[in-house]
């Protein structure tokens, strides 16, 4: 797991007012307040090894429960409209599973807290989870939505075998390490940090990501990319649309390839949104070793009029000049600068190494799609 970063808050009010009265449960350096969700004292169960579930006190933090099962019978069988279990800097590895259709859990550090191992949802309405500066490990139901905020917080893998699944990060940027996966569709909100690495694994579901970073798309029907991109594979049987909400730039598609001996027809590629759009594609390439070699890094697309164009990128081998026909025939480093293309909707951009000699070589290629309008 990446380095985790520091929670903005676990904010406690003493009324309705939402007036913060315990300032040591703000765990921040320079707490953001502003924008963060904040609990009256009354809704907090606290969770901690010294704790005892005989005793524990549901609105009383100097009376915390043994165990997050235990919080949460006790909020069960209370009477609370937005309840919060506290379990600190805590890593606790139960199962745990509720009846509850809203219910957050508050800590210091996503790594450093983490409140279960796996929670399962009874209730089969509409249920939304909240984290606060804690790991969420597994989350799964069968429920008309799931809806999980992160508040500096992490996820790992989620699962609603029943309807929708909807991702969203606070004010405090959450990551999202594991696996979602759902029966209907699945939303992704405001995960755009580098350290997300979002596998998307869920056949027949249509996927809409806005200002986010998927590492994987392995199964999925058709995917909305607004303002987002995905790093690594798209193994979606529908259609890919992006769509730019803000119009800058952004990487839409990207794929390193290494110990290659022969030529690869897609090292990386993307399938053009509803219109036709504007696009930089560029590549790398590194013969590490080579018999004999000759080849072109190529990229492959439809223009706006709908006419397929092949076009061998200019190659430099770090000298200043480019090579005579764009030919890749020794050993070293090969780049090629941004080239801009004009698709047609719907058509499908590749990059690739054209077919050619490939004698006892091994090389190692990239290939990066930037949209550009």
């Amino acid at each position: 797991m990446p380095t985790p970063q520091k929670a903005v808050a676990l904010i406690v009010s003493d009324d309705d007012s939402q007036v913060v009265r315990e300032p040591t449960l703000i765990i921040s350096d320079e707490p953001v307040i502003i924008g963060n969700p904040t609990f009256p004292e009354f809704e907090v169960a606290k969770v901690d090894p010294s704790g005892n579930n005989l005793t524990g006190r549901v609105g009383d933090i100097s009376k915390p429960f043994l165990t997050v099962q235990g919080a949460i019978n006790a909020i069960q069988s209370g009477s609370f409209n937005a309840p919060l279990i506290d379990v600190g800097n805590n890593l606790l590895s139960e199962n745990v599973t509720t009846s509850l259709d809203f219910i957050a859990f508050g800590g210091i550090y996503e790594g450093q807290s983490t409140p279960f191992s796996k929670l399962t949802f009874t209730n089969s309405g509409n249920i939304s989870v909240l984290s606060i500066g804690s790991q969420l490990t597994s989350l799964t139901c069968s429920s008309l939505s799931l809806n999980i905020s992160l508040f500096g917080g992490g996820l790992g893998d989620a699962t609603n075998n029943g309807g929708t699944l909807s991702v969203f990060s606070g004010i405090s940027h959450g990551n999202v390490y594991g696996t979602l996966k759902a029966s209907g569709s699945i939303f992704i909100y405001d995960l755009i940090s580098s350290q997300n690495t979002i596998t998307i694994d869920s056949p027949g579901s249509n996927v809409f990501a806005y200002w986010s970073r998927i590492q994987d798309v392995i199964h999925a029907n058709n995917v909305t990319l607004q303002d987002s991109r995905i790093t690594g594979t798209n193994s979606s049987s529908g259609t890919t649309t992006y769509s730019p909400i803000m119009f800058l730039p952004v990487q839409v598609s990207a794929r390193r390839v290494t110990a290659q001996s022969s030529a690869n027809s897609n090292i990386t590629r993307y399938t053009v949104g509803g219109s036709d759009s504007s696009f930089q594609v560029s590549m790398n390439m590194n013969v590490v070793s080579a018999v004999a070699i000759s080849t072109s890094l190529n990229c492959g697309y439809t223009d706006e009029n709908g006419t397929a164009r092949t076009m061998i990128l200019p190659v430099t081998s770090l000298s200043g000049s480019f090579l005579a026909g764009g030919l890749v025939t020794t050993t070293g480093a090969f780049e090629t600068p941004a080239m801009h293309i004009r698709c047609q909707s719907g058509s499908t951009i590749t990059l690739y190494t054209a077919t050619g000699t490939f004698t006892t070589v091994n090389y190692n290629a990239e290939g990066i799609i930037t949209q550009t309008q």
